[in-house]
């Protein structure tokens, strides 16, 4: 007999049909009740711990059998394994790791580094998996993340996806691509390699519209990319102003519709071959109103507000992040994070935090 059914046989006289129906919510009820009891008490063999991480933390069964592989690596631990089971509080995390230390590298599908050691060590943790934020204690949820190289990702919780950023982001992108396609493309590439070739607002905006073609498409936006859009959008009025005033420039009229001529083709001689349009003269001027209408161009500073309403959308749904770093875990609230961290980029969709004071290089590198 195994100890789980000898522990159901002994607790079966208290369910009312004599053994446990788990598909009546009241049977259901009074298990985790005595399976939180049982996590209340110092487990005294690593048998009862296997029990507890599967059936009150929840972690799936190859992850205790890694927990497992550990223990029994480690016999002189042992002792302080059991005696320290789940028996501190969150704000505990020196003590947990120093006690759980080799724990800390066991790294699965939607674990974190520093995770296992938490629920080892924090008494009524529980996992969250996947779609939950990663420990859970009674009402509260923290977050575990692993900063590298002053950084570290929000994962979906960070998703930009439907924020207020990207709305604004892709619409500003759609005008300014459609305003300027009659500049002359460069390859993006040979853009990131020469800061020199982005000279004139019309290259500034050509490499924007390039970037958002070729890196928004795998949901990337570096923070030097974002800086360049801040930095340029007090000159698009002026841009605007001169390109609006398109009437009083060349153009050729066709049916009722005026077409600014963009440029002349010339022949070897210099006579002119042919002209090549620009935008109907009702359209820009519909599209030019729309931009200056755009809610970052009508106020700049809206690009880092919009950014930083995902971070703190993310910081609404969690009681606090742990955040492994230099091999410590430390315990940061909403308000701690709010002072010491700050948006910086986009990956993948989603957001990445950055230390204020150590903001990675690596990006501006890139561009």
């Amino acid at each position: 007999m195994d100890i789980v059914e000898k522990f159901i046989r002994q607790i079966s006289y208290k369910f009312p049909k004599g053994y446990i129906d788990m598909n009546n919510e009241q049977d259901v009820i009074l298990l985790n009740s005595l399976l939180e009891d049982i996590d209340q008490k110092n487990p005294q063999t690593f048998t009862q711990c296997k029990e507890i991480l599967l059936n009150v933390v929840k972690l799936k069964k190859d992850i205790v059998d890694e927990i497992e592989k550990i223990y029994n690596a480690n016999p002189n631990n042992q002792k302080s394994f059991l005696e320290n089971f789940r028996k501190y509080s969150i704000t505990d995390l020196d003590k947990i790791l120093g006690i759980y230390k080799d724990y800390i590298y066991i790294i699965k599908t939607g674990l974190g580094r520093g995770e296992i050691s938490i629920l080892l060590g924090v008494k009524d943790s529980t996992s969250g998996g996947t779609k939950e934020k990663d420990i859970k204690i009674k009402d509260e949820v923290y977050d575990v993340k692993e900063l590298s190289s002053g950084e570290f990702r929000t994962a979906s919780s960070g998703y930009i996806t439907n924020s207020s950023f990207q709305k604004h982001y892709t619409y500003l992108m759609y005008l300014l691509s459609i305003i300027n396609k009659d500049n002359t493309s460069t390859n993006i590439e040979e853009k990131k390699s020469s800061k020199k070739n982005i000279n004139t607002i019309q290259d500034q905006i050509q490499f924007l519209t390039d970037y958002y073609d070729n890196e928004y498409k795998a949901g990337n936006i570096s923070g030097t990319v974002i800086e360049k859009i801040y930095s340029i959008l007090p000159e698009l009025k002026s841009y605007t102003k001169s390109e609006g005033d398109i009437e009083e420039k060349p153009y050729i009229k066709i049916g009722n519709k005026k077409y600014e001529i963009d440029s002349v083709i010339t022949n070897d001689d210099g006579t002119p071959e042919s002209v090549k349009l620009g935008l109907e003269v009702k359209e820009q001027k519909a599209l030019i109103s729309k931009l200056l209408k755009h809610p970052w161009v009508v106020n700049p500073k809206l690009v880092y507000e919009d950014l930083n309403q995902i971070w703190l959308d993310y910081l609404s749904k969690i009681n606090g992040l742990i955040i492994y770093d230099g091999g410590k875990l430390n315990l940061y609230n909403t308000s701690e994070l709010q002072k010491e961290f700050e948006p910086y980029r986009i990956l993948q969709n989603q957001l990445n935090i950055a230390k204020k004071e150590t903001k990675s290089s690596s990006d501006k590198k890139k561009d």
